[in-house]
């Protein structure tokens, strides 16, 4: 059976000033854009598409609308098959690293389960190791920690205009008080 989807207009900034004015890089690790294309520019294209598709952009949208070479976003994308291959098979390999978990159970807790591998730091070279067996090292436990409360940091900055909605609001007050316990953890190592 098909899923329903409610056909809704995009939200409009509050100001007179238009999205692709607004537009900024947010310059988040492990995006890069072309420097030499402004985020209004890019966010000019992502709303034309918009404008065409019922408020929404697909990433296949972009990338037929950047395609041509005189697309004002084409050099936002890599266009060298073997380079975007190779970015796009390292993608790939880090995405089957993080999607397998581990099922395991403790004396005193009812089954669990917890990602097979995480990210560490060895000897300046950033790759995976087993979960249990990086939580049993002082420095891979603190990065691991401390990459965990990044990523609730950003959660909750990302979705902090939910606020208003009561049950994201209770699900934020649990978050904030998981940061609370990550740094209380993580001081508690130091």
């Amino acid at each position: 059976m098909a899923k329903k989807t409610k056909k809704t207009k995009a939200a409009k900034p509050e100001s007179n000033v238009s999205w692709s004015e607004q537009a900024r890089f947010n310059g988040t690790r492990g995006v890069s854009l072309n420097a030499r294309v402004d985020a209004s520019v890019v966010m000019g294209v992502i709303s034309k598409i918009q404008e065409r598709r019922n408020g929404v952009a697909r990433p296949e949208d972009y990338v037929e609308e950047s395609r041509s070479t005189r697309s004002p976003t084409h050099k936002t994308l890599e266009w060298d098959d073997t380079v975007a291959g190779e970015r796009y098979r390292l993608e790939q390999a880090r995405m089957a690293m993080r999607c397998i978990v581990v099922h395991y159970a403790s004396d005193d807790s009812e089954p669990r389960q917890v990602r097979a591998l995480s990210s560490v730091v060895r000897d300046d070279v950033t790759g995976y190791a087993r979960t249990l067996d990086a939580m049993q090292d002082e420095v891979d436990k603190e990065y691991i920690l401390d990459h965990a409360l990044s990523g609730l940091k950003a959660w909750r900055k990302r979705w902090a205009e939910l606020n208003e909605v009561p049950e994201a609001r209770a699900a934020m007050r649990k978050i904030d008080a998981g940061i609370s316990d990550m740094r209380s953890a993580i001081a508690s190592m130091q």
